[in-house]
């Protein structure tokens, strides 16, 4: 697998594993914690695959056990303090951003993505009209 299409799809999970860490550990969200580097061990699909599984049911079992679910309590990040809301929003909406991102690296390889998600996947996220910040408005 290309690198650059590896690491987007490790770091779509890699925000929501990081979110994991700090809500459940009360740790201070940076930059380096959203953003580490692609470990050796999930450079293949598959691995990357399993991966993301394991994110999506640590979240779920998290979600389903999880008494603050106004999302009030604060996390502590590198764009200040926040309610949690507002952290889930963004790693919400920031993972939805890379996945239409990964759909155009797909597509420019020749590669349709299996099921793509449409506009309507994406109604009501904040995201950028484009899909990179270098693209021609």
């Amino acid at each position: 697998m290309n690198e650059l299409p590896a690491y987007v799809c490790y770091h779509i999970f890699r925000l929501t594993d990081a979110f994991m860490e700090v809500v459940e550990n009360g740790l201070y969200l940076t930059h380096d914690v959203l953003s580490p580097p692609l470990p050796p061990h999930l450079r293949r699909n598959a691995e990357l695959v399993v991966y993301g599984r394991e994110v999506q049911q640590r979240l779920r079992a998290w979600w389903a056990g999880f008494e603050g679910k106004d999302c009030t309590q604060e996390i502590d990040s590198y764009y200040g303090k926040q309610p949690l809301h507002n952290v889930l929003e963004r790693h919400t909406w920031h993972p939805a951003q890379h996945v239409r991102q990964l759909m155009l690296l797909l597509r420019d390889d020749g590669i349709e993505p299996d099921g793509p998600l449409s506009e309507a996947d994406f109604a009501g996220l904040p995201l950028p009209k484009k899909a990179w910040d270098d693209e021609a408005a």
